[in-house]
């Protein structure tokens, strides 16, 4: 009958595989793997310890695991089982070194392990220190940042103003012109035409229109101006009447109206008025 260390080396040298891959796959020793093959079962650690190896040779070669179990129900009574330390009486107990014995019970093994730990005490230590130093440092730095500066700030000198060149005595301010009334005649010398000077304060739609011949008709923009000459008579029609200031040979006729609202401007040779679209001339 072919022994389970048999069936897993055949099938291992089938699929190609060295003891060594079979080795790194299953983390067994390369020794137990041979002891194995050679059904060298006193040279693993116990029965417990063989069938676990068997299993995990047999899965890393992918064989049926039933046939694996039944080939082990066979072998497993031949093994001993696997001793704990201590169990077996028959071997005397190990006489203590007269080295440990003189160090006090420790072996040097003991002793390297205490020079580590102190050696780490003492690293930590000294990793405590530095790390406090630099710290504290760190701490003054920012508190001196935060202090105020002793340089006093510098002093913020006021501008002067430009002085205002002072007019000349023959120069006199001039005097806003009165606001002219509704339907208040201004009146003109004999034989003078109508000149317009129209200037606009805000964008306004304008229409002026003088003897039946259109004149101009558009939108003046803000500070625009024109100046336009007429005979006998003129019609001015304002979009925004408080967008427009119209002087009338020289003299300004004063407000037209409230802003937004559409004014007529009727002006002859003797008067002018103020109206309303809507109203009757």
């Amino acid at each position: 009958m072919t022994s389970v260390g048999e069936i897993l080396r055949l099938e291992r040298e089938r699929q190609g595989h060295s003891l060594r891959e079979i080795a790194d796959s299953t983390k067994i020793a390369s020794r137990y793997l041979t002891a194995i093959e050679t059904d060298d079962r006193k040279t693993l650690p116990g029965s417990f310890f063989y069938k676990s190896f068997v299993r995990q040779y047999a899965t890393a070669l992918r064989l049926d695991e039933q046939e694996i179990e039944a080939h082990l129900r066979n072998v497993v009574d031949d093994i001993p089982a696997s001793t704990l330390p201590g169990d077996n009486l028959e071997f005397p107990l190990k006489r203590i070194d007269p080295i440990v014995a003189e160090s006090g019970g420790r072996s040097p093994s003991e002793r390297r392990w205490v020079f580590s730990l102190a050696a780490l005490v003492v690293v930590l230590g000294g990793c405590s220190l530095i790390y406090g130093w630099w710290h504290n440092g760190r701490t003054q730095a920012v508190v001196a940042s935060n202090q105020p500066s002793s340089v006093p700030p510098p002093v913020l000198v006021p501008k002067q103003p430009e002085p205002v060149p002072a007019k000349t005595a023959q120069s006199t301010p001039e005097q806003p012109p009165p606001p002219a009334t509704l339907g208040q005649p201004v009146v003109l010398a004999d034989g003078q035409h109508i000149v317009l000077d129209v200037s606009a304060t805000e964008t306004t739609w304008i229409s002026i229109v003088s003897d039946g011949k259109q004149l101009f008709s558009g939108v003046l923009e803000r500070s625009e101006s024109r100046t336009l000459q007429g005979r006998d008579t003129a019609r001015i029609r304002v979009g925004n009447a408080a967008g427009i200031e119209v002087r009338l040979n020289g003299k300004p006729l004063g407000p037209l109206g409230p802003r937004g609202q559409v004014r007529i401007v009727q002006i002859t040779k003797d008067n002018f008025q103020i109206l309303a679209p809507n109203s009757t001339l």
